[in-house]
């Protein structure tokens, strides 16, 4: 989970910095179950995100997510964690949350 957290913020940097955007940069991490062998920690994970001001928005996803880290990396970088979205409504309902959107259609 830390090391696609980090690959997605090294992602989101590239993009920014090839595509000239201007856009505020946010990351989504949908996780089902605990870490299982990052090299990266998640205190780096968190350090590197807050350096960069990108909040990340974290999504557990079943019985099994990792509810105590996904709430650490979302206070952590200014994000918001979010429990067990199961339809889609309830997932483009916290996408349009962040994005500061209504949703356009019914799902």
């Amino acid at each position: 989970m830390y090391d696609g957290a980090h690959l997605a913020l090294e992602n989101l940097n590239l993009y920014q910095s090839t595509e000239g955007s201007g856009a505020p940069g946010v990351v989504f991490v949908l996780a089902d179950g605990d870490d299982n062998s990052s090299y990266i920690s998640e205190a780096d994970v968190i350090t590197e995100y807050q350096n960069a001001n990108i909040p990340i928005f974290t999504f557990g996803y079943g019985s099994a997510s990792p509810t105590g880290p996904l709430l650490s990396l979302a206070n952590g970088t200014g994000g918001k964690y979010f429990s067990s979205p199961t339809t889609l409504a309830e997932i483009t309902d916290a996408f349009c949350k962040r994005m500061h959107l209504r949703p356009t259609a019914k799902i």
